[in-house]
């Protein structure tokens, strides 16, 4: 927030996040009875703010967003980034919590380079509100079921209850992410306890808890079980949408000036159209040469464990091509020792680590096959980057010396630290870090031509306000920068203030050199 408005209004996917703040927005103004009925009649209100599509997915994080709205700090937009701040300390403590219920050490320190990683930062830039609500219930809740027993699912009952709230909130947050979120857990039990032990403590002890969730979450029928009901019967109109081509070409390894370049449309034309075909394979081998990838095949790796930002670097072919091969080296040795481990000595926490990479991969092969669900395969990376951190951290057997251990440690650590520094220090003046592959700033243009900065405009001396724009991005902008100062939204061109003034002073907004300018007619 250095940069002040220009940094974090319409950052990242400001498509959702004009969604979360205008849905919260209104369920703020009206009841819920009354939205629908707005929705049903299609008669909406001036207010262009006004969203109720989206009124039945997700809507507890929106509910309670809207509790935030109510508080009279600077803008609705500065309110919603403190929203975001507020989740960001939730996932923080459960990072911490679920660590140190693996006795895993400096867990505080482990916590911290989390919230600032590529994975983090990842689901923050594209403004993924119900995920961020979800993720600390979400990790919580698989920390309850992580223990040192082999005999049963909890170790106690305090652990039990406990699983059961987490459970209930990550379905009310985001009902898609509760599926991943049983499936995972399920494959941990088959790894920790095996089939027979797993059904054995499930039918003999944990009905009651089984129904204690389903008493609590069936009148949320609508807005759970029937939106994962609607995807799970989805043609392919939501989950084969191509947002993979955008958010999921890190994968390549860095791309600079990726937001310029049009040539991705191009693979994900070629494999909407031809599948994974001979074809598409060379569509994609041109596109690659192209753009100076040679060697992108080590690239996959490191941009899997969250550093694509070290591929590519601007520095010799041959140094390159050198670094990234001993990167390659490291991040496979320690999948092999993870692996081994298991094999070896299984553990709650190798057990865990192991199932989660099952989870992932046998989810990726399943969806692949389900018509190329890519987008689906690119959320699921998401949810589960967490426990990807934490399979990257587990390299303790590495060498047989400690002291090295720990020295390789800290160089990882430092190559995810560094993403920030890289991302968003140097050319930022318009609230934009750097322009490559990583998924941020869309519509990168609303930020290159426009200075969001208004808090400097005296809004409030006008009775009413004119802005003769057609963009709906602006007026959308507009319409709930001026709610928050007493405007409402009259019609497309005027804002009347609700407050009473001495005076009539009508005034003209109009957008010169980059900035709003506040005009006195008369």
């Amino acid at each position: 927030m250095l940069k002040g408005e220009q940094f974090y209004i319409f950052r990242g996917n400001h498509f959702d996040s004009i969604n979360y703040l205008s849905t919260a927005l209104t369920i703020k103004d009206f009841n819920y009875t009354e939205i629908f009925e707005l929705r049903d009649s299609n008669i909406y209100p001036s207010e262009s703010y006004i969203y109720t599509g989206d009124i039945i997915f997700r809507p507890l994080v929106k509910l309670i967003l809207s509790f935030f709205l109510n508080l009279q700090i600077e803008s609705y937009f500065f309110l919603y980034c403190i929203f975001k701040v507020f989740l960001i300390c939730n996932i923080f403590i459960s990072c911490r919590f679920f660590l140190n219920n693996l006795k895993i050490k400096y867990n505080y320190i482990y916590s911290f380079i989390f919230i600032f990683s590529f994975w983090f930062l990842y689901i923050l830039e594209i403004d993924a509100l119900s995920h961020l609500a979800s993720y600390s219930f979400f990790i919580l809740g698989i920390s309850f079921v992580i223990n040192k027993s082999n005999n049963k699912i909890f170790l106690n009952k305090n652990n039990e209850i406990l699983f059961l709230l987490s459970s209930v909130l990550v379905l009310l947050f985001y009902s898609e992410i509760f599926l991943i979120f049983m499936y995972v857990i399920f494959i941990f039990l088959l790894f920790n306890l095996g089939i027979k032990k797993t059904f054995q403590d499930f039918f003999k002890n944990r009905i009651k808890t089984l129904l204690f969730f389903l008493i609590l979450t069936i009148p949320t029928y609508k807005l759970t079980y029937n939106v994962i009901l609607l995807l799970l019967m989805d043609d392919g109109t939501f989950l084969n949408v191509n947002w993979w081509g955008y958010y999921g070409s890190f994968i390549l390894g860095k791309i600079n000036n990726f937001i310029l370049l049009e040539d991705i449309e191009l693979i994900k034309s070629l494999i909407s159209i031809n599948g994974l075909n001979q074809e598409t394979f060379n569509g994609i081998l041109t596109f690659l040469k192209n753009q100076n990838l040679n060697y992108v095949l080590f690239n996959i790796i490191p941009s899997f464990f969250g550093i694509y930002h070290a591929t590519n670097l601007n520095i010799n072919y041959y140094l390159n091509l050198i670094f990234i091969i001993l990167l390659n080296i490291i991040l496979i040795r320690i999948i092999y020792l993870n692996f081994r481990e298991f094999i070896k000595k299984k553990n709650s926490q190798n057990a865990f680590l192991i199932s989660t990479s099952f989870s992932f991969f046998s989810l990726a092969i399943l969806f692949l096959f389900l018509d190329l669900k890519i987008w689906l395969i690119l959320k699921i990376y998401t949810y589960l980057s967490f426990f990807i951190f934490i399979f990257f951290i587990n390299n303790k057997k590495f060498f047989s010396k400690k002291i090295l251990n720990s020295g390789l440690t800290v160089v990882l650590m430092f190559l995810i630290l560094s993403f920030p520094f890289y991302k968003y220090f140097g050319n930022n003046d318009i609230g934009v870090g750097k322009l490559d592959n990583f998924p941020s700033i869309l519509k990168f243009e609303l930020k290159k031509e426009i200075n969001w900065e208004t808090n400097n405009l005296k809004f409030k001396d006008c009775a009413s306000i004119n802005f003769d724009n057609q963009n709906k991005h602006i007026l959308n902008y507009l319409s709930v920068k001026l709610k928050f100062e007493g405007f409402q939204h009259i019609n497309q061109a005027t804002f009347k203030n609700t407050q009473k003034l001495n005076n009539s002073l009508s005034c003209e907004l109009v957008l010169e050199k980059r900035s709003f300018i506040l005009k006195d007619v008369y």
